[in-house]
Parts: structure tokens; C-alpha cells; sequence
């Protein structure tokens, strides 16, 4: 029996078709995690049209503008108010701080 190899762009593709906003966050995180930044953009800006005070969205959103080719003043504000919508949620917190890392703001 042979298996044919699902590539990460195989599933971004299906899920990109998808009007799952979750779906597209899991794909959106997936990308991230392999460092796929701008194709993980696209997926998180489809969810956030969809859902565009998702906080989980807005993070993701906001860190992968800031690891992609456009980061801006613009993803910070997205990482906070993720955090102000869920404030004691750790991975949006996490993400804020990685924001504020990357944009040399060490002072909170």
C-alpha cells in the first residue's frame, strides 16, 4: 500500500477554502511554527475577516506580521488587544511578549 505525502501547503490550500475561521487559526499556527510567516499571514488575515475580534486570531495575526515580511506598529496593537479581550490567556500573553521583543520594546 503506498501513501501519498500531505505537505503542509497540500492542507493550507484545503483549509484556505475552508470558511472555518478555526481552521484557518490551526493552519495560520502551523505555518508559524515551521516558520512559514507570510503564507501563515494569508490564512490568520482570512480568519480575522471572518472573526475580526477573535483574540486567538489577533495574536497569531499580529506575531506572524511582525516574523513576515510586514511588520509594522500595527501588529503590536493586534497582540494587545488579544490581550486585553483575554487577559490571563498564556499563549496571547506569550505572544505579546515575543511582539515586544521583536520590536526592541523591553519595558512594558
Amino acid at each position: 500500500m503506498s501513501y501519498q505525502r500531505v505537505t503542509v501547503a497540500d492542507l493550507f490550500r484545503a483549509e484556505l477554502d475552508s470558511r472555518d475561521p478555526e481552521k484557518l487559526l490551526r493552519v495560520g499556527r502551523s505555518l508559524l511554527r515551521k516558520e512559514r510567516y507570510d503564507e501563515a499571514v494569508i490564512a490568520l488575515e482570512h480568519a480575522h475577516r471572518q472573526c475580526p475580534d477573535d483574540a486567538r486570531i489577533l495574536s497569531f495575526l499580529g506575531l506572524a506580521l511582525l516574523l513576515g515580511s510586514r511588520p509594522g506598529r500595527g501588529a503590536i496593537k493586534m497582540c494587545e488587544k488579544a490581550v486585553s479581550l483575554h487577559e490571563y490567556d498564556p499563549d496571547l500573553l506569550h505572544n505579546l511578549g515575543h511582539a515586544y521583543l521583536l520590536s526592541g520594546n523591553r519595558r512594558m
